[in-house]
Parts: C-alpha cells; sequence; structure tokens
C-alpha cells in the first residue's frame, strides 16, 4: 500500500513538473495566419510565388489610403501629409520601398533626347495653385499608370504603398503593422480619412482575433465541462480529476508546438477548445467506473487505504480496454485530416491526435494517482453517489422522464419502422440537395465578420481604388532578351486590354508593356509642344525632332519622322497628322468628326479627346503603344523593331527589376494584377479564361504563368476539395475497419458507418441552404464528427450484442440497450455540443460556424446512432451481433 501511494506521489509531482515545463514554453508559440505557411514547399504556388518574390521583389504589401471627404486629394494640405507619411515609412525596419504620390517615377524626356524617371512631385513643390495644376497635368499625362493608385476613381484619395521584407518573421510583421498603425493614428483627428490594408493588416488582425478568443473561449469551455461535470458526478473529485487531465493534455499539447516552431493559425485555434471538450470523456469514464465499483463492493460497508487502492485499481482493469478502445477511435477520426496537402490541417490532424493520446495516458495514469492518494474518511465511510441501472425484467418506473423516452422511440422503431425508414431517407435526398449548394471558398477575409473594421477598410479600398487582392501574370520565353519582341510584347499588351474588358472584378494592370509604351511615346514626342503649328484642312505635315532624328536608327530607305508627310483629315486611313496655323472651324469640326469616328460605337468625352490626342500626335500620343509596324517606323523590319525596344531600356534611367528579370534583356516579365474583390470562384474564373487566352494567343515558346496571394488562394480552394474527400474516405474506411476487426465481420463495418455517414451528410446539407463555407476550418468538421461520433456507435452496438446474446426479444432487446447506452451517448453528445457551442463566441466567424457546426452533428450523429443502428440491426439481424466472440 505504501508503494501505491509513493509511486501515485511520483506520478502526480512528474506529471505536474511536465505542464509546467510545456506552459513555459506556450507564450512563445507564434501566431502566424499568413498564406504562403499554408502551402506545402513541393506544391507549385508556393515555388512560383517564393521564385516571384526572388526575381521580382515581395509581394507582401501594406497599404495606408488617406482620402479627402471635402473634395480633391490634390491640394497643398493633403500632398504635404502624404509626403510627411512617406518618409516616416520609409525609415521603419521591413519595408524595402514606399510609393506615393510622393516619389512615384515619372517617366518624361530629358533635354538631351533620352528617357529619364523622376519624382511624379517636383522636388521644388511648394503646393501653390500652379504647382498643383502642373501635378494634375503629370497624373493626367499618364493616367493608366497613376489611376486608383495614386488617385482613386472620385479624386478625392490617395493611397500609400509600403513593400514590406518577404523574409520578415511573424513577430516583426505585428511590430510594423503596430508602427504604421501609430505614425498614421497620430494624424486621425484632421480632416483627412484614413484606412490600412493588405496582408500584413490581416495576418495581425487574426493574430489579434486568437489571443482574445484563447483568453477568453478556454476559460468558458473550462467552466461548461466543469459544470457538467458538476451535474453529472455532484463530487469535488469527480467534477476537478477529468478536468485536470484535459487542462495538462492541452498544455502538452501546445507547449509541443511551441517547443518544435510550429505556427498557429486560425485553425489551430479551435484546438484548445477541442481538447478541453472531448478530452474529459476518458476522465469521465475513469471516475464512473471507480463510483460504480465503489457502490458496488463499498455501499454500506467501511474502506481503510489498502482496499481502497486495490478498488482504484480494480476499476482502473475494467475500464482500460473501452477507454483505450474510444481513445483510438477518435484519435483515428481525427488523423485523418492527415492526408490534406494544407499544412495548417496537417497540423492539426496530429496535434489533435497526441492531444487525445495524452488525455488517454494522463486519464489513465494521473486520475487513478489522486484517488490513491486522496484522504479517506477517518470512520471508512465515502459519500457514494451513483447511478443504478434499471433492469427490464424488474419493471419499468414510468415517472422516469428518460425511461418513458426510451419506451417511446423503442414502440416507434417497432410500430413505425417503415415510416421511420421513409423520414430517414427524405433527410437524405434533402441533404444532398443542400450539399450542391455548397460554396469552397479559402479567402482568409471571409474569416472576419462583415462589420469588422478590417472588413470595411478592405471594401473601401476595393471600391475605391484598384482592389486589395494581388496577383502577377508572368510571359516567360526560353532566352534572354525574348521579352523585347514586339510580337510578344503585343500579345501581352492586348492581354491587359483583354483582361479589362471581360473581367471587371479586376481594378488595375501594372504591365511590363506599360512602360514600354511610356518609352515609345515619349521617344515620338514632338521636342517642344510650342514649336508645333497648326496647318491646312488639305494635309498634315509632322514637324519637329524625335527619338528617329538618331542616324543610328534611321534606314536609308525610310524617311526621317520630321519628314514623315501624313493624308487629308478626312482621309479613314488616316491615324497621324499635325495642323499647322491658321486654323479654321472647318479644320476642327473635321477633325473632331475624325475623332469621333474612331471613338467606337459608343463615343464619350474622354475617347474623343483620346483619338484628338492621337491625330494630332499631342505628346506623342500617336505612338502610346507597343511598336509592331515597321511602316510606321524608320525600320525594314520586325526584328529591327526588337533593336528599337533593347534601346529604349538601354535609355531608360528608371528600374524595371519589378516587372522584368533582366533591365536590357529580359527572359521573363510581369504584369500586376489587382482585384476588387476577395471571392476565390471569382477570381479562379479570371485565371482560367486568362490561361486560355494564353495558349490561343501567345507564340510558340512563350507561356503564361499565374501566381501571388490571390492565386494562392485559389490554389487553397481545390486543395480543400479534394483533401476533404480524401480526409472522408480515409475516416470512414479506419471506422470500417475498426468495427468490422471488433465484431468479426465485414458487415458490422458497413453497417457502423451508415449512421456517421448520415450524420456527416446533414452536416453537408446545412451547409448549403446556410451558405456557411466549405474552408479550411469548417473541413475540419467531418473529421470531428467521426472521431467523437464512432464512439456513439461502438458503444451502442456493444451493449446491443451483449442483450442479444442474453434474448431474441428485439424490442426487448433494444429497450434495454437504450437504457444502458441511450443516456450515456446523450450526456455525451450534450457536454461536446455546449463546449463547442462557446465559439459561437469566438471574434472569427469561421470559428462560430465550426461552433454551431459541431454542436448539430454531435446531435445528429448521437440521434443516427440511437434510431439508424436499431433499425438496421432488428431489420437485417445479422448474424455477427448473436454470435459469441
Amino acid at each position: 500500500m505504501h508503494n501505491d501511494v509513493k509511486r501515485s506521489w511520483f506520478i502526480i509531482i512528474g506529471l505536474s513538473l511536465i505542464t509546467a515545463i510545456f506552459g513555459f514554453f506556450i507564450p512563445k508559440i507564434i501566431l502566424d495566419n499568413e498564406v504562403k505557411i499554408y502551402f506545402p514547399h513541393n506544391h507549385p504556388s508556393y515555388i512560383n510565388h517564393i521564385n516571384l518574390e526572388e526575381i521580382y521583389g515581395s509581394q507582401i504589401f501594406l497599404v495606408v489610403s488617406i482620402n479627402n471627404p471635402n473634395g480633391s486629394i490634390i491640394n497643398a494640405k493633403a500632398i504635404e501629409r502624404i509626403r510627411d507619411l512617406t518618409n516616416e515609412f520609409e525609415k521603419l525596419d521591413g519595408v524595402v520601398k514606399v510609393q506615393s504620390i510622393a516619389n512615384v517615377d515619372y517617366v518624361t524626356g530629358s533635354p538631351s533626347g533620352g528617357l529619364v524617371s523622376e519624382n511624379l512631385l517636383p522636388d521644388d513643390f511648394s503646393g501653390s495653385d500652379a504647382d498643383l495644376v502642373r501635378l494634375r497635368e503629370r497624373i493626367s499625362d499618364w493616367s493608366s499608370m497613376y489611376s486608383r493608385i495614386i488617385l482613386s476613381e472620385d479624386g478625392s484619395g490617395s493611397e500609400i504603398v509600403l513593400t514590406v521584407d518577404h523574409n520578415i518573421s511573424a513577430d516583426k510583421m505585428s511590430e510594423l503593422y503596430r508602427t504604421v498603425r501609430g505614425i498614421v493614428d497620430k494624424y486621425k483627428h484632421d480632416e483627412f480619412d484614413y484606412r490600412v490594408a493588405g496582408d500584413p493588416v490581416l495576418a495581425q488582425m487574426a493574430r489579434d482575433y486568437m489571443l482574445s478568443d484563447l483568453s477568453r473561449l478556454v476559460p468558458a469551455v473550462v467552466i461548461v465541462v466543469l459544470l457538467t461535470l458538476l451535474f453529472s458526478f455532484k463530487t469535488l473529485e469527480g467534477t476537478l480529476l477529468p478536468l485536470i487531465t484535459v487542462v495538462f493534455s492541452t498544455v502538452w499539447t501546445v507547449g509541443i508546438m511551441a517547443v518544435l516552431g510550429i505556427h498557429f493559425t486560425v485553425v489551430s485555434s479551435c484546438l484548445p477548445v477541442l481538447l478541453i471538450a472531448v478530452g474529459s470523456a476518458y476522465g469521465i469514464h475513469v471516475v464512473n467506473h471507480y463510483y460504480e465499483e465503489l457502490a458496488h463492493d463499498f455501499a454500506d460497508a467501511t474502506i481503510n487505504r489498502e482496499l481502497h487502492a486495490q478498488l482504484v485499481k480494480k476499476s482502473l482493469k475494467k475500464v482500460v480496454l473501452p477507454v483505450v478502445l474510444a481513445g483510438v477511435t477518435t484519435i483515428v477520426g481525427f488523423f485523418s485530416t492527415v492526408t490534406s496537402p494544407i499544412v495548417p490541417l496537417k497540423t492539426f490532424a496530429i496535434f489533435s491526435s497526441i492531444g487525445v493520446t495524452f488525455a488517454l495516458i494522463l486519464s489513465l495514469l494521473l486520475i487513478p494517482a489522486f484517488l490513491i492518494v486522496k484522504p479517506l474518511p477517518k470512520d471508512g465511510k465515502l459519500n457514494i453517489k451513483t447511478s443504478h441501472r434499471k433492469n427490464y425484467e424488474k419493471g419499468i418506473d414510468s415517472t422516469n422522464l428518460g425511461v418513458r423516452s426510451a419506451a417511446k422511440l423503442n414502440n416507434v422503431l417497432h410500430d413505425h419502422a417503415v415510416t421511420v425508414g421513409v423520414v430517414i431517407g427524405f433527410i437524405i435526398v434533402v441533404s444532398i440537395w443542400g450539399m450542391t449548394k455548397i460554396n469552397v471558398e479559402s479567402a482568409l477575409l471571409s474569416y472576419f465578420p462583415k462589420t469588422s473594421q478590417l472588413r470595411q477598410d478592405v471594401e473601401f479600398i476595393d471600391h475605391n481604388f484598384a482592389g486589395s487582392n494581388l496577383m502577377s501574370i508572368v510571359i516567360h520565353g526560353k532566352e534572354k532578351g525574348d521579352l523585347t519582341d514586339p510580337i510578344v510584347l503585343k500579345a501581352m499588351d492586348d492581354l491587359t486590354n483583354y483582361i479589362h474588358i471581360h473581367h471587371p472584378i479586376v481594378g488595375k494592370t501594372i504591365s511590363y508593356t506599360d512602360f514600354i509604351r511610356r518609352m515609345n511615346k515619349i521617344m515620338n514626342a514632338p521636342q517642344s509642344e510650342s514649336e508645333e503649328s497648326i496647318g491646312s484642312n488639305d494635309s498634315a505635315v509632322i514637324s519637329g525632332d524625335s527619338f528617329f532624328a538618331d542616324s543610328s536608327f534611321v534606314d536609308e530607305n525610310v524617311p526621317s519622322s520630321n519628314t514623315v508627310v501624313g493624308t487629308k483629315i478626312n482621309n479613314e486611313s488616316s491615324s497621324l497628322m499635325k495642323l499647322q496655323e491658321p486654323t479654321t472651324l472647318e479644320d476642327m469640326l473635321a477633325l473632331l468628326r475624325k475623332a469621333y469616328a474612331l471613338s467606337g460605337s459608343k463615343p464619350t468625352v474622354e475617347s474623343m479627346l483620346a483619338e484628338m490626342e492621337k491625330l494630332v500626335n499631342y505628346k506623342g500620343a500617336a505612338y502610346d503603344e507597343i511598336p509592331v509596324d515597321p511602316e510606321k517606323y524608320p525600320v525594314s523590319s520586325k526584328e529591327e523593331l526588337k533593336n528599337l525596344i533593347a534601346q529604349y531600356l538601354v535609355l531608360y534611367s528608371g528600374s524595371l527589376d519589378e516587372y522584368s528579370d533582366d533591365q536590357l534583356s529580359p527572359s521573363a516579365a510581369r504584369m500586376a494584377v489587382q482585384f476588387r474583390t476577395h471571392n476565390t470562384s471569382e477570381v479562379e474564373r479570371v485565371i482560367k479564361d486568362l490561361k486560355g487566352w494564353a495558349k490561343k494567343n501567345l507564340p510558340e515558346g512563350y507561356s503564361l504563368e499565374t501566381s501571388g496571394i490571390a492565386e494562392m488562394e485559389v490554389s487553397l480552394t481545390s486543395m480543400i476539395t479534394s483533401s476533404q474527400l480524401s480526409s472522408l474516405l480515409l475516416a470512414i474506411l479506419s471506422v470500417f475497419i475498426i468495427l468490422a476487426i471488433s465484431f468479426k465481420s465485414p458487415l458490422a463495418g458497413l453497417i457502423g458507418s451508415l449512421p456517421l455517414s448520415i450524420s456527416i451528410l446533414i452536416n453537408f446539407g446545412i451547409m448549403g441552404f446556410l451558405g456557411i463555407n466549405l474552408d479550411m476550418v469548417t473541413s475540419l468538421i467531418s473529421s470531428i464528427a467521426i472521431g467523437i461520433g464512432v464512439d456513439y456507435t461502438i458503444h451502442f452496438m456493444n451493449n446491443y450484442h451483449h442483450e442479444r446474446l442474453q434474448s431474441d426479444d428485439l424490442k426487448k432487446v433494444t429497450f434495454n440497450t437504450y437504457m444502458v447506452s441511450g443516456k450515456a451517448i446523450l450526456i455525451n453528445a450534450g457536454s461536446v455540443a455546449l463546449g463547442f457551442l462557446v465559439l459561437c463566441f469566438s471574434e472569427f466567424v469561421v470559428l462560430r460556424y465550426i461552433g454551431f457546426l459541431v454542436a448539430v452533428v454531435m446531435v445528429t450523429s448521437s440521434v443516427t446512432a440511437l434510431t439508424v443502428l436499431p433499425l438496421i440491426l432488428n431489420l437485417v439481424k445479422p448474424k455477427f451481433i448473436s454470435r459469441q466472440f
């Protein structure tokens, strides 16, 4: 006896020390929700994203928008504020680049005939009316580059875009966001509105929500379990001991994650709640058997410490096998998600299984140890509070609600079996219909409430600016210099136009070709607009110097650009003209008619103005294109046009590192795409369409590749679907094997799998009808349902088998099974459901859903176990159920 007590204290102290050690590491756990951590490192989307960052720079952006609710953002005070913020942001650690109206590149011509990249906002900007007019002119001059970023659609706002180092740690990212938010908040009381969005904001908000949830929901689920245990046992030890085991096991699990550097994500944040809600079942079994043995052997007798220790060991011996079997089936169910390629789901599968294993082991070690060392009353009389089974043969207590409910359900199953079967079939059909309505979504933004500041800021930016969901399109050639081929660049430019015409959810594209077009335009603009003259209505001559005045670019057989002759204004083929003074009203009307004719079927003021600028080559507008027509340029072949583009790149003083893999001889070029939606199904349709377009329109040897956060979220969507199917199949197969082995019959596996399958089907049907997305978190419902629900199936089938061996009266067998299993199944399901309902108070919408759905699936899995199983067993009368094993 002394050795038992000594051993028990050793177990208690040792396990407590281990818990304290793991608890020490928990605050060091890494909270991270960056999209790329969800991917295995061999996944194509992950590889493409890493390559994209290595070649074109970081793809992590933090956007600060500043808006003037009272008018235009182009005013002296607003520009000064943007300049101040830009300067402050540029000094921050982890920020590799800042772009705003204060420092964004403006590509223009130099007095020497070259290309200059300078700040859009001149260094001598003073805020005067003249300077503001000049700034507006510059923005208008390259509106395709600046619209919806430097200037919002209504002109009332502008963005400051911070590029964040992609190698930054999650903690440093959090610190950077807080610093940026602090800088912005300094100005929140002035007349401007400020909003912050981007991946760092989402990651930080997820981090804050997770901390809030863990601090509130874990204590809440502990209280729920505590009250459930108190209601069940009505003793202090019966209440505390199972709870201690699940708290210890949860601390161990999360502590190991911290020690191993496993990132804690939104998916992981429901792990503590799950372990506490589910893991208590094993402790409940151990304590319950202890009380049953105590009531059986010492109901009216005294007990000493030696006899008590023997009783504890005796009760433990009886409970080990069923508790281990229940634990193993739960572990198998949870572990089924390990087939998922999504890293947090795989992590959840591994550590939920580890946590349940810990809870199982601690229940078999810690609870008996506490029971052995607990103080005994001096008189040896223990206050025993336990329930006793009422045998069917001894009569039914009709005043007991549970007995009356069991009897009524039993009568319904036997007297109305066909009706019950029809109702179950109807539920299955309706659930299948609902399942067809399920939307698969992987955008992390959807995890947040629509009323959250994050969602409101993102929606504002998506509506007023180009959008906050980013993707890159990269066109690959085979060799260096392939992306100076005008045919390919023209195709890339056509792709830009195609995107904007067919996909309005794209708010903006910035492409390598935008810079080539800009260079071409500037190099073919008249040197001095003041020297331009207006000609007669009969002909138009282009005069002034141009890039082609350089003899190195002039073919002897092609006239120089300063002697290129146009045609009459009213000539339909005319695309390049210059008016000379004096200009008559007839000339101007002819020019307007020509611009109107070229403006398409629905001319607008803007489109007519653009065509007029092209007709007179205003600031090179006629050359705002990819040079693909040798007849328009002083070259004799398309190959020479390629050399022309190469010369543009030599003359360009700015950097194109963000858009090409080589400044002078690129083999690949990038297009940045901004979506005004985070709906992955819509983004997926765009990606599929663009890839189809590329197969038809890109020259042979060139390919299109999509990458970036938006593309990764689309890949996550397909991964969720495939992993859900694989994990479901593995879980159902595992249940089938466990039941087939337990009852030594494949038919047992098939029958036992049906209630779980129906429960999961109902879950998907509810999701479809209620519009709950299937995402990374809600995809866990199936494994949780199987992991927990299989216990109900095994519990019912075991007791039904025991009763079936004693009687052939199926009505009596079913009722006795209800009396033994029914209450336990419903209490277990109710306690787990109540534990998970705590998640309905989560900051995350998706965790609210999982709390609700797990509660529902606990009800459906317990009810199907109590209805579908007896219905099938009584109808089929399988041989295994009445056979002695």
